[in-house]
């Protein structure tokens, strides 16, 4: 990947503040707010264009800005930027895989506990599934993938048909004849049991 010149430097405090209640005081707080004023008669007056130079302004210039207090060099802050989707996409599986979207009670401490059990059924799953990709010769079929979801891992080795037996003072899981995924069961159990 290839990065355009990127201007590194230290923003004060002030100007960050004074640009922010700049827009704050003409009612504007996001981004989408100010583009409707980019096409206005006053934005063209205080850059002195005219209509036809003003398409030319507006649609070939991109700016990305970031502000951030991390010591990290420039060309490392925009990659983490770029990966926070990631960070994104766990924070949805644990929400919606998970469905801990609503919690259940309005009290914090009664929530506060759902969600750490969530946060521990979470990471056991995402060990099952990372494991499970580790196990190429008995996955039923090939994936292209760094991880799984946690609805796949839970649709794949969590639902998987079984029958628990109580037979001689033993309890076991008897599994259909035809199942994909028992091999792969079968060598987690053995792997964290």
């Amino acid at each position: 990947m290839q990065m355009a010149k990127i201007k590194t430097g230290r923003i004060s405090h002030s100007e960050i503040l004074k640009s922010t209640a700049t827009l704050f005081a003409i009612g504007k707080n996001d981004y989408a707010d100010i583009e409707l004023f980019n096409h206005g008669p006053f934005f063209l007056d205080c850059l002195q264009l005219s209509r036809d130079e003003e398409n030319l302004l507006i649609n070939d210039i991109e700016v990305n800005t970031f502000w951030t207090n991390l010591t990290e060099n420039a060309e490392t802050v925009i990659k983490l930027y770029h990966a926070h989707g990631t960070s994104e996409q766990f924070h949805s599986e644990l929400k919606t895989d998970l469905d801990s979207e609503r919690l259940p009670s309005g009290k914090f401490a009664t929530n506060s506990r759902l969600f750490l059990l969530a946060m521990l059924a979470f990471s056991i799953l995402r060990i099952l599934g990372q494991a499970a990709l580790q196990m190429k010769n008995a996955l039923p079929r090939k994936f292209n993938v760094q991880r799984r979801r946690l609805r796949s891992v839970i649709q794949d080795l969590i639902y998987i048909a079984r029958k628990r037996v109580r037979h001689a003072g033993s309890i076991l899981l008897k599994f259909g004849r035809h199942c994909p995924w028992f091999e792969v069961f079968q060598k987690l159990h053995i792997k964290f049991c």
